[in-house]
């Protein structure tokens, strides 16, 4: 029973690191598009707005909001996933001010 055991310990120790990367590492590596949201920007239909220019650009990235008056995190749906781009960042920008949007 000793060398089953090795041979079991030798193909667990195989299979973990590769299992802690995957979820681990893609947990951590994971992007995501952080946007502070300033008091003067809490405003319904401007957040209307935003979200509809997300959803104009679908991507991988999920959209986290920060809304900096009351120090709360949202992450949005899988429907916010964007692709980000320059164009992208400027048109939120203009929005919500310079320094708005970061890719963490």
């Amino acid at each position: 029973m000793k060398p089953v055991r090795a041979e079991r310990s030798s193909s667990r120790q195989l299979d973990r690191p590769s299992n802690r990367r995957s979820p681990g590492g893609d947990a951590k590596s994971e992007q995501r598009v952080f946007v502070k949201i300033r008091a003067e920007s809490e405003q319904p239909a401007l957040l209307a707005k935003l979200k509809a220019l997300l959803q104009q650009h679908p991507g991988p990235l999920a959209t986290v909001l920060f809304y900096e008056q009351g120090q709360k995190v949202l992450a949005l749906s899988d429907a916010y996933r964007i692709k980000p781009s320059r164009e992208l960042f400027a048109e939120m920008e203009d929005m919500l001010g310079q320094d708005t949007v970061r890719v963490k």
